[in-house]
């Protein structure tokens, strides 16, 4: 059997003894250096040393606490999740063409914080005694982690005018907190966006986009649109974190999300369209936006950062355009059926596929579910999952991270009435996942990022109060439950370095702000 790679057996202590005093100065040399130089040589060196144990290290400690904590979490009681009968109500918005999803209302029981608490306590108790035992360079390392986060912690901005700076992040914020709120506006959010790096946020609102630093709202950019009456819809960040897609009204525009300046604009590939709508007329558009079509309704961008899906719509029909965001070139479309418009996008985080929300523009059958979700192979063009279900056009369609799994939020029948329920899809085999009964309302939805968790916004109780709820999603229990807003959410982002969500207010009028909190 082979030796265990062990740092504190005699031979091994040898070698490092040996390897340190090859790499050292003259004897000479080390009598002129002060005693401060000597002990920064000899961290330095045995950081070097021990930096591949102290990843090991650290790897198993992680592995350690998420393993305790979610055989913790499946201990727990689940809270009951009593629907109630959904209110059918498609109120049309004038401006967006967009029909508001059925609402619903359903019982919530906060779970325990305490016993979460005291395991917390236990865990951390756990794994400080495991640090003790680790190694010298674990120690090393979590000394110097300390210094650089306190030197980063110590810079306090100023906060962006009328913004609410709630709190400073800092290490061990507990779940929930408020870091930062966004100025308010009159329509709310129709988007949010983080970039990969998870350091800045991108907002769509009907007055335009604004991109500020995630957590403390500093470095504010807001984006002047082009045209004339032109707004936002669509946001997704490059993977480089340099640049923001923005869909609008007119164009897709790529902008430098450090600036605000526009690099690119992409007008879409013009092609006339003649279709007869349900009354016989004849209707006649172009996809060329500015020839009065309705525009881009999502962007994506492709894992790789080489190509971006659009959902071109004009009028009653509706395309997928693939294209190249760095030359703007067209590449090549994706169909769907006529009289229908596409209204969410999302790319597989492996690149394969290409999912999509799409709805009948006619109106088609109020009795029957007309709303369809449809995914594409990327390399065959062709529809490899579709499935039809009651949901708001604008609902969004999220891939499980790492998986062919995808999410959102849809309806079932029961006794005559119906519950929103979030359904989790396999495109691959066809397969219905997972299905949560009275989960979500048609707004955001949002995974983490390892794929364990997904949040989305509903009403929470008798009393119809707004929460963002974080659910297992394997097990479908409620592990936290967000209450900082006081109007109806409507879309949600989770950041990619998994600490914060970010949430804003929207689908009303009123005073309706964003808001970053800490994420479990």
């Amino acid at each position: 059997m082979s030796e265990q790679h062990d740092p504190f057996l005699p031979h091994r202590v040898d070698e490092s003894i040996e390897q340190l005093a090859s790499t050292s100065q003259s004897d000479g040399a080390l009598h002129e250096q002060t005693d401060t130089d000597l002990d920064a040589h000899l961290v330095r060196d045995l950081r070097k040393l021990y930096d591949s144990e102290r990843q090991r290290y650290q790897q198993a400690l992680q592995r350690v606490e998420n393993r305790l904590v979610e055989q913790h979490i499946t201990r727990e009681e689940s809270p009951v999740v009593t629907p109630l009968p959904l209110v059918q109500q498609w109120q049309a918005v004038d401006r967006r063409k967009f029909q508001q999803g059925r609402l619903h209302r359903m019982e919530y029981k906060p779970p325990s914080t305490s016993g979460l608490a005291k395991f917390g306590r236990r865990v951390g108790s756990l794994v400080a005694v495991l640090v003790i035992v680790g190694s010298l360079a674990a120690v090393l390392s979590i000394a110097h982690q300390r210094t650089t986060t306190a030197a980063y912690r110590s810079a306090t901005p100023t906060a962006t005018k009328k913004a609410v700076k709630t709190s400073t992040p800092a290490p061990g914020d507990p779940v929930g907190t408020t870091l930062y709120t966004t100025p308010s506006n009159t329509f709310g959010f129709d988007g949010l966006a983080w970039s990969p790096d998870s350091k800045r946020v991108a907002s769509a609102t009907v007055s335009g986009v604004q991109i500020w630093d995630a957590t403390t709202g500093n470095h504010l950019v807001s984006v002047q649109m082009p045209g004339a009456n032109e707004w936002p819809w669509g946001l997704d960040w490059s993977r480089d974190s340099q640049f923001v897609a923005i869909g609008t009204n007119q164009h897709v525009l790529i902008v430098n999300g450090q600036t605000g300046q526009i690099a690119l604009t992409y007008t879409g590939n013009a092609t006339a369209v003649t279709s007869t709508t349900s009354s016989g007329a004849l209707y006649l558009s172009s996809l060329f936006p500015a020839s009065g079509g309705f525009g881009f309704r999502a962007t994506a961008w492709s894992p790789d950062g080489h190509f971006m899906a659009s959902a071109l719509s004009s009028g009653p029909n509706g395309e997928v355009q693939v294209w190249n965001p760095h030359s703007g070139a067209f590449d090549y479309r994706l169909k769907v059926s006529d009289f229908y418009n596409v209204s969410a996008l999302a790319w597989s985080s492996d690149g394969q596929y290409i999912a999509a929300n799409t709805y009948n523009t006619q109106g088609g059958d109020p009795n029957q579910p007309d709303d369809t979700i449809v995914v594409w192979n990327v390399l065959t063009h062709s529809i490899v999952f579709q499935h039809k279900d009651y949901m708001s056009s604008d609902a969004p369609v999220v891939w499980q991270p790492q998986s062919h799994n995808l999410a959102y939020e849809g309806t079932i029948s029961s006794g005559g009435n119906q519950y929103g329920t979030l359904k989790i899809w396999n495109v691959t085999n066809g397969t219905l996942v997972k299905q949560f009964v009275g989960a979500g309302s048609n707004n955001g939805l949002a995974w983490s990022p390892d794929g364990t968790y997904i949040a989305y916004a509903g009403y929470i109780g008798k009393d119809a109060l707004i929460g963002v709820t974080i659910l297992n999603a394997a097990t479908g229990k409620q592990v936290y439950v967000y209450m900082g807003h006081k109007n109806n959410v409507s879309v949600i982002a989770w950041s990619p370095d998994g600490k914060y969500i970010a949430s804003g207010e929207g689908n009303s009028q009123g005073n309706l702000v964003a808001k970053v909190w800490v994420a479990i």
